[in-house]
């Protein structure tokens, strides 16, 4: 595996350190308050208290793992907030360095001639765009298991994709909908072995863990699915964008709702969206689930194998599609995408940069003027949220394009080697580099 630039792999974590500095302190109340609940967090479980039934927990039991180890390496003892946000950034820094690695071997995949340096060069330009993002959610912690697992995917590793998946659910759900693109090229190729190492791997992992917090504090294990059942439409989300604009146009005050932590945005019509938002997400994850089947049987019959553009874009595909349709889009979410969009084409890469960059001039920077619903917010709302969709259907086209009109890097086959880069089980080694 080759390793970016010393200087481009640990530059990324660089800038997140920096961002603590030029962040006043007064400022991660309330902008970035998510961190103290952190710290909350790991103090209580630190001092014997459970999640769940000891103390409120919205996250799966994992969620813990992020928020509780900057606390315990504190040599010193319990470290007081002033402390810990510090170490909290230490510890996101960390997991930057290890994405951009683990992005780098990807990307060698993606584009031979020299993807592990320009997924770090990309990494530099979206760790400075979505710096708030990452340095003061749990969020990369997820995301880094994700890319684990679409790298494992590649190398046929089948038991450690599974378990990069279990890990990332147990730790933020999400990762679950990537199930269906890392399984269908062993599907294809009718490498029922690997399917079965990896469902085994992965559901042995997931029921140890929740079968152990189970154990300890019982039916209180199923709050965080009661939590998010239990929340409305969330300001950011794509159909609470829409009705506040349709406020503005009309000149009638949206009704706002402050609870779950969260701003979610009330009324009829709210009612109208979550009652079709289930239905509409398992569709929009259904259809580029198809589409990239189909995909993916292209590629079998024209290169031999997968292309390991095609993974990446019907990964980046189906967590867009979950943004789009989920009732709640809050800043961070976009750290899910991250990873994947720096190993996009040029220009959608760039799109994504820009998603982005609008996400933090809403969440943290205007989000009071947001909740003032002031028109200008509001429309640079709904811009990002029109952008998020543009991206989906960009990346939707991509994926049911026919691979021969697809943009290459280099028009040739590449040839490789079969042990290294074998992606999918799948037995020729011919890929085609992609930007």
């Amino acid at each position: 595996m080759s390793l970016p630039p010393l200087e481009l792999l640990v530059l990324p974590a660089l800038v997140i350190l920096l961002v603590g500095v030029v962040t006043p302190a007064d400022q991660l109340f309330p902008n970035q308050f998510d961190v103290y609940l952190y710290f909350q967090n790991a103090e209580a479980l630190a001092h014997g208290h459970l999640p769940y039934s000891g103390f409120p927990f919205e996250y799966p039991p994992l969620a813990l793992v992020p928020m509780t180890v900057p606390y315990l390496v504190w040599p010193g003892g319990p470290p007081p907030f002033e402390v810990y946000h510090w170490l909290f950034l230490g510890w996101e820094a960390a997991l930057l360095v290890a994405l951009v690695g683990t992005l780098g071997a990807i990307a060698q995949r993606v584009w031979p001639a020299d993807g592990s340096r320009t997924v770090a060069i990309r990494l530099v330009v979206l760790t400075i765009v979505a710096a708030p993002s990452l340095a003061w959610r749990f969020d990369l912690f997820p995301a880094l298991l994700s890319a684990l697992a679409v790298l494992a995917a590649l190398q046929g590793r089948a038991g450690v994709a599974g378990a990069a998946v279990a890990l990332g659910v147990l730790a933020k759900l999400y990762p679950a909908v990537l199930v269906p693109a890392i399984v269908l090229p062993w599907i294809l190729s009718r490498d029922w072995q690997r399917v079965a190492k990896f469902a085994l791997v992965g559901a042995a992992i997931f029921v140890f863990v929740a079968g152990l917090v189970f154990g300890l504090v019982g039916d209180a294990i199923w709050s965080p699915i009661t939590y998010q059942n239990e929340r409305g439409l969330q300001a950011e989300s794509i159909g609470a964008g829409l009705l506040l604009l349709r406020a503005v146009v009309t000149e009638t005050p949206a009704r706002l709702t402050f609870d779950h932590s969260a701003v979610h945005v009330a009324g009829p019509w709210a009612e109208r969206i979550l009652a079709i938002q289930l239905p509409i997400l398992i569709a929009a994850l259904g259809g580029i689930a198809l589409i990239a089947y189909r995909r993916f049987r292209v590629d079998v019959e024209r290169l031999g194998s997968i292309d390991p553009a095609s993974l990446v874009t019907a990964v980046a595909a189906t967590i867009a599609a979950l943004l789009v349709t989920n009732k709640v889009f809050s800043v961070q979410y976009v750290v899910w995408l991250l990873p994947f969009a720096a190993l996009l084409p040029r220009r959608q890469f760039w799109l994504f940069a820009v998603i982005a960059a609008l996400s933090v001039g809403i969440h943290p920077l205007n989000y009071d003027k947001l909740i003032e619903e002031q028109p200008p917010v509001i429309y640079l709302l709904n811009v990002r949220n029109a952008l998020v969709v543009g991206l989906l259907g960009w990346l939707a086209v991509s994926l049911w394009r026919d691979t021969k009109t697809t943009p290459k890097q280099d028009s040739e086959v590449i040839d490789i080697d079969e042990e290294v880069a074998r992606p999918a089980g799948l037995e020729p080694t011919t890929f085609r580099s992609a930007t």
